[in-house]
């Protein structure tokens, strides 16, 4: 594992997610590797992230970029090196495409994501992660 430099961590600010993140803090933390946070929102498929950016006007700790800046300040105050993105697309387009850029020696994410239709028509989003990534991509199974 030395040879982890970067971990991509996507997050969807839900309870899994987190867990995903604690183990993309523990594994950075006896690597000396960086994290990335990730959150894509996909203003097409996703009725959530378009409520959250609306919302943004009236509630800014509603809006994902106060979110994940939270996020990022809450590791760096572990002592994780931590910077993050916010991206706009298909979830799993988004995290492959970051991956590839950033250079990511490992992903770590959560399961859960899209439920019921929206899951049957346009797939898992680690699922899709799996298949198309270029690196490792360590998933974190969310609670039933």
């Amino acid at each position: 594992m030395s040879d982890i430099r970067v971990i991509l961590c996507p997050v969807n600010f839900s309870l899994e997610s987190r867990a995903a993140l604690a183990h993309a803090r523990e594994i950075a933390s006896s690597t000396g590797a960086s994290i990335v946070l990730l959150h894509a929102i996909d203003l097409v498929g996703d009725d959530e992230g378009l409520v959250a950016m609306l919302a943004q006007e009236e509630d800014d700790e509603a809006c994902p970029e106060t979110r994940i800046s939270m996020l990022a300040d809450e590791l760096a105050g572990d002592g994780c090196d931590v910077r993050y993105l916010l991206e706009y697309g298909d979830p799993a387009q988004v995290i492959c495409k970051q991956a590839e850029l950033l250079g990511a020696d490992m992903i770590i994410m959560t399961t859960a994501a899209r439920k019921g239709m929206k899951r049957l028509l346009m797939g898992s989003t680690a699922e899709n992660v799996i298949r198309d990534a270029e690196c490792p991509v360590v998933v974190v199974k969310g609670k039933k």
